[in-house]
């Protein structure tokens, strides 16, 4: 379980950028994020209720500061997927989490095995060798760096605020981070209604965006609490390492359903992920 949970928050965290990149060129993303908080918010609620836990308003409140931390991330993650290419921007954003999180769990005592550094250099070379494209291909210019690295910053935080989330909670923490990450939204979504015209942006809502937007509040709710499981396993090192491999999901998600082009280069990242993550199981 101390594997599984990293990886499926990894597999969730993919889907969620992939399909929030998606969303957000089909339309402006304070209308994805109108949508999917909102979405995102209903199904934690639903996962605490069924956890059977009494509400706890501690719990509840070192989630919301973890959701307004990670509420600023969403956004500028989902504008460097936008503009893309998928695997550049999630390998940006993995590496800049991963380093600042394993870091934090190095610096606050948590043990690390050779075998796990050694899986955290390897999947952290797999991640910069997936983000490389072919020759033809222009460099990433700072539209993209820029809110990529502020995201995996964002969302390294986010991770060590929720860590201290009581363990006890049950649920009850996520449905703190999206109430923090509806916060965030509303902001949002005022200025950019105050920006654009209110009447102006909603006009721009599409079927099709909304559908994308909904599923995006899934995989966020989905992946908070799969974070929040593999954070209480107590090892930042391995939850940094296992997580790191999102991007190779997003780039693999982006070939199945983008039909973005992986080069040779792209592929042997792949395949020493998959070298990473067996010496992160020893």
């Amino acid at each position: 379980m101390l594997i599984l949970f990293p990886l499926l928050n990894a597999l969730s965290v993919a889907a969620g950028n992939v399909l929030g990149g998606v969303a957000t060129r089909r339309q402006p993303l304070a209308l994805v994020m109108v949508v999917s908080a909102p979405v995102s918010l209903a199904i934690s609620l639903a996962l605490a209720l069924v956890d059977g836990n009494p509400p706890a308003s501690a719990a509840i409140g070192v989630g919301m500061l973890a959701g307004a931390i990670g509420g600023i991330g969403l956004p500028l993650a989902y504008r460097a997927f936008a503009i893309g290419p998928a695997g550049v921007a999630g390998s940006i954003v993995a590496c800049v989490s991963t380093g600042l999180l394993a870091s934090a769990g190095i610096a606050t005592g948590t043990s690390a095995s050779p075998s796990r550094l050694a899986g955290l250099a390897v999947c952290t070379g797999a991640v910069i060798l997936v983000s490389l494209r072919g020759k033809q291909d222009s460099p990433p210019t700072s539209r993209v760096i820029l809110p990529a690295v502020l995201a995996g910053a964002a969302f390294a935080g986010f991770a060590l605020i929720l860590n201290t989330a009581q363990p006890g909670a049950g649920s009850w923490p996520v449905f703190g981070v999206r109430l923090g990450v509806v916060g965030i939204t509303v902001v949002l979504f005022l200025v950019t209604a105050a920006i654009r015209g209110r009447r102006a942006l909603l006009a721009q809502v599409t079927p099709t965006g909304v559908l994308l937007s909904a599923a995006v509040g899934v995989m966020d709710a989905t992946g908070n609490l799969f974070l929040l499981l593999a954070l209480r396993g107590g090892d930042l090192v391995l939850v940094a390492l296992l997580t790191s491999t999102a991007p190779i999901y997003a780039a693999l998600l982006a070939w199945l359903l983008l039909k973005e082009r992986l080069s040779r280069t792209q592929f042997s990242g792949l395949a020493l992920a998959a070298v990473g993550l067996a010496l992160a199981a020893v």
